[in-house]
C-alpha cells in the first residue's frame, strides 16, 4: 500500500478526527482506495465511494465541510457518499462486495466480527475518541448510576446491546435487562414505555 500517514488519510478521505466509529478499508492490489492515496494532477479525478453507517446527517458534516473547502479536489478525488441506515448495506457488506471503497461503520464490534469471516479488512482510524452515545431518561424516572438499570426496559435500536452489556460488566452487574427495539426518537420514552432510551 501506499503511504498510509495520518495527514494522507485525513486529506485523502476528508476525516476531521478520528475514535470508536470505525473507519475501514479492504486490502488488495489495484483497489481504487489505493490509487487515490497518491493524486495525479494531469489525470482525470479518482472516485471514491464511501459507504455511511447512518443517513447523511450532521455527524458526518466534517465530511461535507472538506467537500465545500475543497480538500477532495486538491487530492483529485471525486467523493460519492453512500447513506445508510434501515434497509441498506451494512457498510462491510459494501467495502466486501466492492460497492465501495471504504465504509464507516457505527459498530466497531461488527467489523472485528466480519474479519474471522474471511473478510480482509484494514481499520484506518477511528471517528471519535470517545463514545458521544448516552441514555435519555425522564425526571420522574431519572437513570443516574449503572444500577438504575437493572430490570429496567431500555428502548434503542438493535446494535446497541453490547454497548449496555459493556455497562453492566464494567459496574460488576448481572446483565439484567430488556432491550425494547424502537425507532431513532425518543418518542416512545415521553410514551413510558422503557426506562431508558
Amino acid at each position: 500500500m501506499n503511504d498510509l500517514s495520518r495527514r494522507n488519510v485525513l486529506r485523502t478521505a476528508g476525516l476531521g478526527g478520528l475514535g470508536l466509529t470505525g473507519l475501514l478499508t479492504a486490502c488488495g492490489s489495484g483497489d481504487s482506495a489505493t490509487a487515490a492515496a497518491t493524486p495525479t494532477t494531469t489525470a482525470a479525478p479518482a472516485s471514491l465511494k464511501v459507504a455511511l453507517g447512518w443517513i447523511k446527517n450532521v455527524e458526518f458534516a466534517g465530511y461535507w465541510i472538506a467537500e465545500d473547502r475543497g480538500y477532495y479536489a486538491e487530492e483529485n478525488l471525486t467523493v460519492n457518499f453512500l447513506a445508510g441506515g434501515t434497509n441498506t448495506p451494512d457498510p462491510t457488506v459494501s467495502v466486501s462486495a466492492g460497492s465501495a471503497d471504504i465504509g464507516i461503520h457505527p459498530a466497531m464490534q461488527t467489523v472485528i466480527q466480519a474479519i474471522p469471516k474471511g473478510n480482509d479488512f484494514v481499520i484506518l482510524g477511528a471517528q471519535f475518541q470517545i463514545s458521544p452515545g448516552g441514555l435519555l431518561s425522564l425526571s420522574s424516572d431519572p437513570v443516574t448510576t449503572a444500577k438504575d438499570l437493572v430490570g429496567a426496559k431500555v428502548l434503542g435500536q438493535q446494535g446497541i446491546q453490547p454497548t449496555l452489556d459493556a455497562v453492566f460488566a464494567r459496574n460488576k452487574l448481572k446483565k439484567d435487562y430488556t432491550l425494547i427495539p424502537v425507532g431513532y426518537d425518543p418518542g416512545p420514552l415521553l410514551k413510558k414505555q422503557g426506562k431508558a432510551y
